[in-house]
């Protein structure tokens, strides 16, 4: 997905890992688009917008790719 003003990849839908600055989703476009309408759906079930909290603990934190990366990696480990 591209920033139209700026020419620039805001999310990529692959198994080639981007830039940290990218978004990254480590399924093809197909697998992708099911797990975003699975939780697109499991949002609206809570109440989105107005499901403070939904999330977890995790939706009060800053988000870090970093640690995105690395536990997606570690799933991936575990599932093999």
């Amino acid at each position: 997905m591209f920033d139209g003003e700026t020419n620039r990849v805001l999310v990529q839908c692959s198994s080639a890992e981007p830039p940290e600055d990218v978004v990254w989703i480590p399924l093809d476009s197909s697998e992708a688009w099911h797990a975003i309408k699975a939780t697109a759906l499991d949002l609206i079930d809570a109440g989105y917008p107005g499901c403070i909290g939904c999330a977890g603990a995790e939706d009060e934190q800053p988000w870090d790719e970093r640690t995105s990366r690395e536990n997606l990696s570690n799933e991936e480990l575990t599932h093999q």
